[in-house]
């Protein structure tokens, strides 16, 4: 026998017995969705690194004087992007910051095996790179350390204060995250040329 086919007082008996449950039910489906639940929106998918902005994209080209020069001629003459006059010299890495549309760069990197600033063989910020800024540089990298993400840091490449963390996906390419405000890839942002920050 159904609930349809009880007497009006027996059903409100049962829909009484059965509030507690779904009222359970209720909250447990909230919950999942709640900070530290075990659902699709859980602390773990939360308390990933935060990204702004893709700032640039690194690539290596020949280390001669002539080979910077043909990398020059045709990312401006064919491609029509302008360079960073506001590039500072890096020791080892000869190049240019070429803008891309006032809120990217394309970093030409001229390069004979390793920079001064790699930490090894696959830890060369010289490498072919994507770049994203973080609101935090400190707290991305508590994250990845939290998280258990292999990474390693870089000071002083691009100025004195510069900080640059590194770390490859898992199919082998190159990540850069850091602080905002810190690049010159967004136009609208750049400090005077010589004011690196």
């Amino acid at each position: 026998m159904g609930a349809a086919s009880l007497v009006p007082e027996k059903r409100l008996g049962l829909v009484l017995e059965s509030w507690p449950l779904v009222i359970g039910a209720i909250f447990s489906a909230f919950a999942l969705f709640l900070p530290g639940g075990s659902g699709a929106r859980s602390q773990e998918a939360s308390m990933a690194v935060k990204v702004l902005e893709l700032h640039h994209h690194g690539i290596r080209i020949g280390p001669s004087p002539a080979d910077v020069k043909k990398a020059y001629g045709f990312y401006h003459d064919v491609l029509g992007l302008d360079a960073d006059q506001g590039r500072p010299t890096i020791p080892t890495i000869d190049g240019y910051w070429m803008d891309v549309g006032g809120t990217a760069q394309i970093h030409l990197m001229g390069v004979d095996g390793q920079s001064k600033f790699a930490q090894g063989p696959d830890k060369d910020p010289s490498r072919p790179h994507v770049a994203l800024a973080v609101p935090d540089i400190q707290e991305a990298k508590a994250e990845l350390e939290r998280m258990g993400v292999e990474h390693w840091v870089t000071r002083g490449v691009v100025g004195p204060e510069s900080q640059q963390i590194f770390m490859y996906d898992p199919f082998g390419n190159m990540i850069e995250l850091h602080q905002i405000g810190t690049c010159r890839c967004v136009t609208s942002s750049r400090k005077p040329v010589g004011g690196m920050g």
